[in-house]
């Protein structure tokens, strides 16, 4: 969850995903969902995004 707009505005969010034993450090094919409410608090709509998110790897904490 990234937070909550009003009419008219917009919100970015800048992330950081690290790879694990599980996964590479590569590009990866993900869907955002954008969910719409209306003044009652109900869904309107819902509407997905495909997009590439770089997964990479984290460096070792310097001491």
């Amino acid at each position: 969850r990234v937070g909550i707009v009003e009419n008219n505005q917009y919100l970015e969010k800048a992330v950081r995903i690290y790879s694990n034993t599980y996964t590479n450090p590569q590009m990866y094919r993900c869907k955002i969902t954008l969910y719409v409410y209306n003044k009652d608090g109900v869904i309107e709509s819902r509407l997905e995004k495909p997009i590439d998110i770089r997964c990479e790897l984290k460096k070792n904490a310097v001491l």
